[in-house]
């Protein structure tokens, strides 16, 4: 019953709200606009891309690398990547010759894998850019729906990354999503009520894009060279 009236809701939200207001009104409809300047160089690399990120297509030719078969199916069907591989991206430095790549990204893709697992993909990120390493994760654990997890085994959340974390690594942290508090106990609104949390997260982003340790989303990068960027 209550997750039908959460339901309901969320329905609700997006017929007379969500579906009136200007395009890319919501934050994440903006999110590739917002990612674009941080993209360096024409090569990319989206790891863990599932079925298609939010990402500045036009600007660079991307490849994306996911283990998960059936996403990547529905990715290849948008058009929008160079190539995608069907591989596990903790061996994807057995796949790419190191350097191959001006900007590695990864989004919402750490927190999936143990501590010590996470820090070694980030090592192998920054062995295949030239130049820029980008990353976005959530800020502190946040539980998974089950329901996702039951389609898709890699979907569990397996750590939780601070920005302390990210910046004792050497990386640029800001905040996304906006206020974590707005998504309700381990993520509740977020899941039930989405509509509502694209409303509460676009209205508070301005607050914690400065103040990452308050915000849902750590949106983190990192230059691994001193080679100027165009």
């Amino acid at each position: 019953m209550e997750e039908r009236v959460c339901r309901a809701g969320d329905l609700l939200l997006r017929k007379f709200v969500i579906n009136r207001l200007p395009p890319k009104t919501m934050l994440w409809s903006r999110f590739s606009e917002h990612l674009r300047p941080l993209v360096v160089g024409n090569v990319a690399l989206d790891l863990g891309c599932g079925s298609g990120s939010q990402l500045p297509f036009d600007k660079s030719e991307w490849l994306g690398v996911d283990l998960h078969l059936a996403s990547l199916i529905r990715a290849r069907a948008k058009r929008k990547y160079r190539h995608l591989i069907c591989a596990n991206v903790l061996d994807v430095n057995g796949v790419f010759r190191p350097k191959s790549f001006d900007t590695v990204i990864a989004l919402d893709l750490i927190e999936h894998f143990d501590k010590d697992q996470g820090l070694f993909l980030l090592g192998a990120m920054e062995e295949l850019a030239r130049h820029r390493v980008i990353v976005l994760t959530p800020n502190g654990r946040v539980e998974q729906d089950p329901s996702a997890i039951s389609s898709n085994q890699w979907m569990e959340h397996r750590s939780a990354w601070s920005s302390a974390d990210m910046k004792r690594l050497g990386y640029h942290v800001t905040g996304w999503s906006g206020w974590k508090g707005f998504a309700g106990p381990n993520g509740y609104f977020r899941r039930r009520m989405d509509a509502l949390f694209q409303i509460l997260m676009t209205l508070s982003q301005p607050f914690v894009y400065d103040k990452p340790r308050l915000a849902f989303h750590l949106f983190c990068w990192k230059d691994v060279c001193r080679t100027p960027h165009t």
